[in-house]
């Protein structure tokens, strides 16, 4: 609709306005940018936390099997920890 009003507006309606149209459209371009922009931002931010998970993971795995060794060899304090 809008690129007919561009190319051939004697095919438009007169009980458009067509100015208001154009700056409701632009604006929704506008918009439509920002929210892509934004979307864009938050999957960046949604894998930052997931390596920040993956890493913390990890750590927890190794306290868990240092924790379990030291308790087999019935180090102090290990065993209530294991627990």
């Amino acid at each position: 609709m809008y690129d007919f009003n561009k190319n051939q507006p004697e095919l438009s309606s007169s009980d458009v306005d067509w100015a208001e149209f154009e700056k409701d459209y632009n604006s929704r371009l506008h918009y439509e940018s920002m929210i892509a922009r934004l979307e864009s931002l938050v999957i960046r931010l949604k894998n930052a936390k997931t390596l920040h998970d993956y890493d913390n993971y990890q750590a927890a795995l190794t306290e868990y099997w240092f924790t379990a060794f030291k308790a087999g060899t019935a180090s102090p304090g290990f065993g209530v920890k294991q627990l």
